[in-house]
């Protein structure tokens, strides 16, 4: 069994974990959250890498640049 570490994974919870369900890795690299003994149950939290959150991130943050300017050029098309 795998010892997850919180300098290898990021416990994300539900409904943002939906956001890297998507992804081909997810299955293969993220693990349920399941509780031990008197640990308390949170539903579909799953710990995903480090890398891959911040590799997510950035890549959400370029595609989210690409729409701004999509929209920025074509607001100066119509307005142009």
């Amino acid at each position: 069994m795998r010892k997850l570490t919180s300098e290898e994974y990021i416990l994300i919870l539900f409904p943002e974990v939906q956001e890297y369900m998507t992804e081909k890795w997810f299955r293969q690299e993220c693990y349920l959250c399941q509780p031990f003994e008197d640990q308390e149950h949170i539903d579909s939290a799953y710990f995903v890498p480090k890398d891959r959150v911040k590799e997510y991130d950035v890549i959400s943050q370029y595609k989210d640049h690409e729409i701004q300017s999509e929209i920025s050029n074509n607001k100066e098309k119509k307005h142009g």
